[in-house]
């Protein structure tokens, strides 16, 4: 039984493997609707909404409301982004532009298809959040590149459109005697291409070897890091857990898949000290190093605390344990020994 338990969550992880590209097309559509429910917002220097944006703060809350914490300005995003072609360009890319004598980027828009951008603009016939062309003469001009911040859902095929149907509009800094700018192929900074995170949690249960109830199982702490550069986000971490219940010290080595920063997926072996003892019993069990550990963990949208984003954090792991001839528990004290929910904090720090 025990076995069948561990395929079954095995059968899971794969299944969210194959489920990725949903999630990478859920993302961009996702970002594209949620950031025109800004349509008419003001532009404000330094304001962060609802009601007032500035350019570069109009993508930042755009991107925290799908889950992506981008940088606050325009050029930390564009050193952020990943450089690709006019060619890839998808809906839900990041289109980026020189406006000043200084040479900087100075403007942002999401690309929401067809040539047309959203963004927020500070200056020209329309100000504030609104959809702009990319063919328009200020913004064709002062284009500098566009940049991929969700994985690539397919070929892009590039579409004109009617340059009569949108209004001409500036950026959010003066622009300097409009003139043609190189499109520049920019790199990837390396300092974004990992995150640190940390999480500590209370464990507990529902399940005992003899009756259904909520138990108190202890606490845990976590630590992983994860490239955010790579399409799976793989990561790789480490837990210190104490299992009041069952009188054990664990320390889980964990391989993970974000596919999200929503949603994580992770599996590893276990060390253990101590025995033991089956949670509503006094029957000792055997801790198994491999098979060890495998779990789900799912997050809350992150809010800024200085240099940390925090969110809440919620996990289900199975834990596998043996009974002492090594033979596998009864499915009853299987769950009951190996099936924890940890509700927590989770701190995340770029590197």
């Amino acid at each position: 039984m025990m076995k069948k338990i561990y395929k079954l969550f095995i059968s899971l992880f794969i299944f969210l493997f194959a489920l990725l590209p949903i999630f990478a097309q859920g993302k961009r559509e996702a970002l594209i609707k949620y950031s025109k429910q800004f349509l008419g917002a003001s532009y404000q220097r330094g304001a962060l909404g609802p009601n007032s944006f500035d350019c570069s703060g109009f993508i930042y809350v755009s991107a925290q409301g799908v889950g992506m914490q981008l940088p606050r300005t325009s050029q930390a995003m564009y050193n952020f982004a990943t450089s690709i072609p006019d060619s890839e360009r998808e809906k839900g890319d990041l289109v980026f532009f020189k406006t000043t004598s200084s040479g900087n980027i100075s403007h942002v828009g999401i690309y929401i298809g067809d040539n047309k951008f959203i963004h927020c603009a500070s200056d020209g016939p329309e100000t504030g959040v609104i959809i702009s062309s990319l063919n328009s003469s200020y913004w064709k001009n002062h284009y500098a590149g566009s940049g991929r911040i969700f994985p690539q859902e397919s070929e892009n095929i590039a579409v004109t459109v009617n340059e009569s149907n949108f209004n001409e509009t500036k950026n959010d800094s003066p622009a300097p005697k409009p003139e043609k700018l190189a499109k520049k192929n920019y790199k990837k900074s390396s300092s974004s291409d990992f995150e640190l995170d940390f999480g500590t949690s209370l464990n507990w249960s529902v399940l005992t070897a003899k009756d259904f109830m909520l138990n108190f199982r202890g606490f845990e702490v976590q630590a992983n890091i994860r490239m955010k550069s790579l399409e799976l986000q793989p990561g790789i971490g480490a837990m210190l857990r104490y299992d009041s219940k069952m009188e054990i010290l664990q320390l889980p080595i964990l391989f993970s898949l974000n596919f999200s920063d929503y949603l994580r997926a992770y599996a590893g072996p276990v060390i253990s000290i101590g025995t033991p003892i089956i949670p509503g019993t006094d029957e000792e069990a055997k801790a198994s190093i491999f098979p060890g550990i495998i779990g789900l963990s799912l997050q809350t949208p992150s809010w800024q605390a200085g240099k940390f984003r925090m969110a809440l954090m919620q996990d289900i792991h199975y834990t596998v344990f043996n009974d002492t001839d090594n033979s596998a528990l009864n499915p009853k004290k299987s769950i009951a020994s190996g099936l924890l929910f940890s509700t927590g904090l989770r701190l995340m720090l770029p590197l």
